[in-house]
């Protein structure tokens, strides 16, 4: 007996202590909720400039190393004597 009071007391406790609230859907891109939109942007923009700007790096970078290598070729040492 006394383990059944104890066992619906408990019961009692949880019940009282619950409380819900309503469910609301937040979303978490910038775009969509317009929370930090801006930044969301401009870190977009960024990552879109860096990306260009290291291929264009990237392109000059082994312009310059073809280059070096024909100006270093065995061929045009011998005849730059």
């Amino acid at each position: 007996m006394l383990k059944q009071i104890s066992i619906l007391s408990i019961i009692l406790m949880a019940s009282l202590s619950a409380s819900a609230t309503e469910l609301t859907h937040k979303f978490k891109n910038p775009s969509f909720s317009g929370v930090g939109t801006g930044a969301h942007y401009l870190t977009i923009e960024n990552q879109e400039k860096s990306r260009k700007d290291k291929i264009k790096d990237d392109i000059e970078a082994e312009l310059l190393r073809l280059q070096r290598e024909e100006e270093n070729s065995t061929l045009n040492k011998f005849f730059a004597i």
